[in-house]
């Protein structure tokens, strides 16, 4: 196949994606602490969810694709508005 995009932004590697069920966005996690959400379509970083203090290392859309929960080596979970980013 043919590759559309590089999605460049993370300082670290990248552990975990999940796809929006809804739209064309992607959400990456990282050993960096964050989760970033992308446009599938154009390769854009929409936004970054900063919060953690570990790694993310797992994260997941909703039915509704408008939030992301995020888990973290930091011992926490977290629920991120995809719109804002918050």
């Amino acid at each position: 196949g043919e590759c559309f995009h590089t999605l460049r932004g993370h300082h670290a590697e990248i552990v975990c994606l999940g796809v929006h069920p809804q739209s064309t966005h992607i959400a990456t996690g990282s050993i960096d602490t964050t989760a970033k959400i992308w446009d599938a379509e154009t390769g854009d970083e929409l936004s970054t969810l900063v919060g953690h203090d570990g790694e993310v290392v797992s994260l997941h859309f909703n039915a509704t694709g408008d939030t992301v929960l995020t888990g973290s080596f930091d011992c926490t979970s977290a629920l991120w508005d995809v719109r804002s980013g918050k």
